[in-house]
C-alpha cells in the first residue's frame, strides 16, 4: 500500500485543511486536480514524483507498491 499526501505549504487561509493524506492505496496512477479557490490565484504545483499542468491545477501522480509522493498546490 502506498500514501499521498497535499499539504498546503503556508496555511495562510484558517478556515480551509493544511493538507490531506491518503495512506492505503494501491499502486497505480492517480489524478488530484484543485478546484478554483474563489479570490485567490493558483501559482505552483509542485510533487516529490509525478508530473503536474499548472494550467490546469492538476497533479498526477503513479505510485509503485509502497511508494510515497507528496504535492504542493500553491495559491495566493
Amino acid at each position: 500500500m502506498s500514501s499521498f499526501i497535499l499539504d498546503d505549504d503556508s496555511g495562510a487561509d484558517p478556515t480551509r485543511e493544511n493538507s490531506r493524506t491518503f495512506t492505503g492505496l494501491n499502486a497505480g496512477t492517480y489524478t488530484v486536480t484543485q478546484a478554483a479557490v474563489p479570490g485567490w490565484d493558483f501559482m505552483a504545483l509542485d510533487c516529490t514524483i509525478g508530473t503536474g499542468d499548472l494550467a490546469l491545477r492538476r497533479a498526477t501522480i503513479t505510485l509503485a507498491a509502497g511508494e510515497e509522493a507528496n504535492c504542493v498546490f500553491t495559491n495566493s
